[in-house]
């Protein structure tokens, strides 16, 4: 399984929720249905203060979102003051995150453990984590792959 899977395939439990807490994907684009999320994307409807939100749940800085994102930390920083419109290709970057992160809890079973995974580094990821492997597809392929191995009982 792969990053390429349909969007539907990687939104969640009850589509938008983990045990009564919102989904990271759900947080950054306010929607749960797929074409609906393509479409906040494309039309511009993820602003910098969605950008924060997702950054602040999942614990990073400005300089790894920024890293994550392949923009300058201080657009970033202008985005989230002033709630402008993540681009089209930022927007999808960031759904990337949001999508792996919420995966990794439905995975793994546990939010806080979930996040701690992402930030430990693996040696299947050449001692990289998982969050520094998803400014890529193929890294993102990699992160998916690591984490259906720890969900059917492999090391990953």
């Amino acid at each position: 399984q792969t990053c390429a899977l349909p969007i539907s395939a990687l939104v969640v439990g009850e589509r938008n929720v983990f045990n009564g807490v919102s989904s990271f994907v759900t947080m950054l684009v306010h929607e749960s249905e797929p074409s609906r999320i393509a479409d906040a994307i494309v039309s511009g409807r993820v602003s910098g203060s969605d950008l924060r939100a997702l950054r602040s749940k999942l614990r990073l800085t400005v300089d790894d979102m920024a890293k994550l994102l392949d923009i300058a930390a201080r657009t970033i920083n202008r985005k989230e003051r002033f709630h402008g419109a993540l681009s089209i290709s930022e927007g999808d970057r960031a759904f990337r995150i949001a999508r792996i992160a919420d995966l990794a809890v439905e995975l793994i079973g546990d939010r806080e453990k979930a996040l701690a995974w992402l930030r430990t580094s693996n040696t299947y990821l050449g001692d990289k984590t998982p969050f520094e492997m998803l400014d890529t597809e193929v890294g993102c392929d990699l992160v998916t792959e690591s984490l259906h191995t720890i969900a059917f009982g492999g090391v990953a």
